[in-house]
């Protein structure tokens, strides 16, 4: 009878294989997140989006019991006649009906949304993260924005 030497090495991975793996797992999880991290800033647009909405049917229902848009004056805390949303919704008591909450921005602040008005219209200047071939950073909308000529030539909304 003959015997073979059996083998004292135990079977288990090379460093190299191990080495292989981590790499392939990192990298396939830095794809993810950088994934993850665009679909986080397209939902925060998408939030925008619909604040700014909600702001125009506001002034719209406001439009409709005056006759009117709210005014903006110049404030201390406003560049001229431009504030913020909740500034509108803080000094014009009869806002607050339509728009009883002022809409912050995803981020926490309502420095992306900056409104302007006159009695024949308003304007809302939204500033999106995500600028696609329908998005503009910044991007107005409103009623009679671009015959008072606020904010220069940034584009309108397309949506």
């Amino acid at each position: 009878m003959s015997s073979k030497p059996r083998n004292t090495l135990s079977r288990g991975f090379t460093l190299i294989e191990l080495l292989v793996v981590i790499s392939i797992i990192s990298l396939l999880s830095s794809i993810v997140l950088a994934s993850l991290n665009s679909a986080r800033s397209k939902a925060r647009d998408a939030k925008r989006i619909a604040d700014m909405h909600q702001v125009e049917l506001a002034m719209a229902q406001y439009y409709d019991t005056y006759g009117y848009y709210p005014q903006i004056t110049s404030d201390p805390n406003c560049h001229v006649t431009e504030c913020s949303l909740s500034f509108l919704n803080n000094t014009t008591p009869a806002f607050t009906p339509y728009m009883a909450k002022t809409p912050l921005d995803p981020q926490g602040s309502d420095y992306r949304y900056t409104v302007r008005s006159a009695p024949d219209g308003y304007g809302i200047l939204v500033y999106v993260e995500n600028p696609t071939a329908a998005i503009a950073v910044p991007c107005i909308s409103g009623v009679n924005v671009t015959g008072n000529g606020w904010w220069g030539v940034i584009p309108a909304c397309p949506f």
